[in-house]
């Protein structure tokens, strides 16, 4: 096997247990997943394209396996009573991102482990923030500042969730780590950061 084919075995290894690294999806599904909450909004295809990169990684690869991003499908949930959002890489809901939702503004947290060039395992504390919408030109159509054009949406929803029926998900991810010393060791903190876009799959619903 090449060197490549060998680097795309250790990175999917090492995206199961770190669910954003989104290659997660070639591991084995249940057949009739259960999302968390009442309400599912949709299914995605996601693409993460890599913006800042300050970390070295010990583990199959420093990120996506083209050296700049890669590509996953995603549900996103909802659950009315708690108002919590839920992002399921894996149909697992033991792994989901979860987070808030506030009209169409939205902040999904989570956390793992990885081995970095110090040898040893840190914590990785990830969090997405971004937004749901409906409206057409894709995430380029945004303003430069970051916000929304005319008509995107960016008010809270007076019908709740259920009225949301984006199309579209434009988002940054931010995975850090701080510095840490294990057995005398220390291991300097590190930043690597995304850019999410993902569009509802055709029909909408969830696999």
């Amino acid at each position: 096997m090449t060197v490549v084919g060998r680097a795309r075995l250790a990175y999917v290894s090492r995206m199961r247990t770190f669910v954003l690294a989104l290659l997660i999806m070639t591991a084995g599904c249940t057949t009739n997943p259960q999302y968390q909450g009442d309400v599912v909004i949709g299914a995605f295809s996601f693409n993460a394209t890599v913006t800042q990169q300050s970390c070295a990684f010990d583990d199959g690869g420093s990120f996506g396996l083209d050296g700049g991003g890669f590509a996953f499908v995603g549900v996103l949930s909802y659950d009315t009573a708690k108002q919590e959002l839920f992002l399921d890489t894996d149909s697992d809901p033991k792994d989901d991102h979860v987070g808030s939702l506030t009209g169409r503004n939205f902040v999904l947290t989570t956390s793992a482990q990885r081995v970095t060039v110090c040898n040893y395992p840190v914590n990785m504390e990830e969090t997405i923030q971004g937004q749901l919408l409906d409206i057409t030109g894709g995430c380029a159509s945004l303003l430069l500042d970051g916000g929304l054009p005319d008509g995107g949406g960016a008010e809270p929803l007076d019908g709740g969730v259920k009225d949301l029926t984006p199309s579209l998900v434009c988002a940054t991810v931010v995975d850090v780590s701080q510095a840490t010393i294990d057995g005398g060791q220390p291991c300097p903190g590190c930043t690597l950061s995304y850019s999410l876009v993902g569009t509802l799959q055709t029909g909408g619903g969830a696999p």
